[in-house]
């Protein structure tokens, strides 16, 4: 007997992107960094991500808020290199790599 094929469930990669870049940004002047993301929190979770990466990354956001820390690119990047964590958010699983994806979405 033949297995079914495995279900892979709904995602939407190009939006998980985008919400988190959107949790980063900070174009307006006088908006404190991650407002955007406090804004975003009652809506979404870690476990909302279908990237590994993504939940990664909105779990140090989380953390961080939790903590009353800066959300915005650079803290962002310290917090993942000093958990070691940004080298799990690259391509190539490297810390370099990591911290060049996270500017991408930022």
């Amino acid at each position: 007997m033949i297995d079914p094929p495995e279900r892979v469930p709904p995602h939407d990669v190009v939006a998980e992107r985008s919400v988190i870049g959107l949790a980063l940004a900070n174009h307006q002047p006088y908006v404190p960094a991650g407002e955007m993301f406090r804004k975003l929190t009652p809506h979404v979770a870690a476990a909302d991500f279908y990237v590994p990466a993504h939940a990664i990354l909105w779990a140090a956001l989380e953390a961080m808020n939790a903590r009353g820390l800066p959300v915005e690119f650079a803290a962002v990047a310290a917090e993942l290199r000093g958990s070691g964590q940004l080298a799990q958010i690259a391509r190539d699983g490297t810390a370099a790599d990591g911290a060049e994806y996270l500017s991408e979405l930022a």
